[in-house]
């Protein structure tokens, strides 16, 4: 069945938003007179949704009251400073532009906090470039729960065999599959190919411009 849409994974994937994350989880470690993190560390402690990415950072004899003031820290300074040091992918504009243009329906289905998704993706891509972008609700379901997938799936009137999820990690794998659709993996990401692959990826692309060839041709 010819592919309507093709939902994308934020961090990682369309945008690498490292930089921001491991300044605003080394202000949380600081606070707390613990030791930061490299950019290169805090590659590893995203995908799970903000809950575990606090616990991965932190040290493992941190108590609960500093893990869940964690949380709040983090939002609070990430919600400001988000946008600061976050940049699409060389080459992700284009790649995303070819798909808008070939007639194929766009959105952003991530774990980020919404509020943060919704502002990276204004200011770091045209406006119109996706019909909607989903992000992380207190309270609410994460990946690999395929709840968001399947909301912006009904929202964008397109079943799974019509839609292809795009992502870096195996927990996106792993969402993707959750809710019946293909995961086309980026090997440019915060995991790697390898990473991909063990997961279980579709299919992989090495950089954006491939991301677009094999989406326009359905090789996947």
């Amino acid at each position: 069945m010819p592919k309507k849409a093709v939902l994308f994974d934020l961090d990682g994937t369309l945008c690498d938003t490292l930089g921001d994350l491991t300044a605003s989880m080394n202000y949380v470690l600081r606070t707390f007179d613990y030791p930061v993190h490299t950019v290169q560390e805090m590659r590893t402690f995203v995908g799970n949704g903000l809950k575990m990415q606090v616990r991965r950072a932190m040290p493992n004899d941190a108590p609960d009251v500093h893990l869940m003031a964690g949380e709040s820290l983090f939002l609070a300074h990430y919600a400001k400073h988000c946008t600061e040091l976050t940049a699409p992918y060389p080459g992700m504009e284009e790649a995303v532009a070819r798909l808008r243009a070939a007639g194929l329906r766009l959105a952003v289905v991530t774990n980020k906090p919404h509020d943060c998704a919704v502002r990276v993706i204004a200011e770091k891509f045209q406006d119109g470039t996706f019909d909607l972008v989903r992000g992380a609700k207190p309270g609410g379901p994460l990946k690999p729960d395929p709840a968001l997938l399947n909301e912006a799936m009904a929202e964008l009137g397109v079943s799974p065999a019509e839609a292809v999820y795009v992502g870096d990690s195996d927990v996106d794998v792993a969402f993707a599959h959750a809710a019946g659709l293909q995961c086309l993996g980026c090997a440019w990401g915060f995991r790697g190919r390898e990473h991909l692959e063990r997961g279980g990826a579709d299919a992989i692309a090495e950089q954006p411009t491939e991301m677009a060839d094999r989406l326009l041709r359905e090789d996947i």
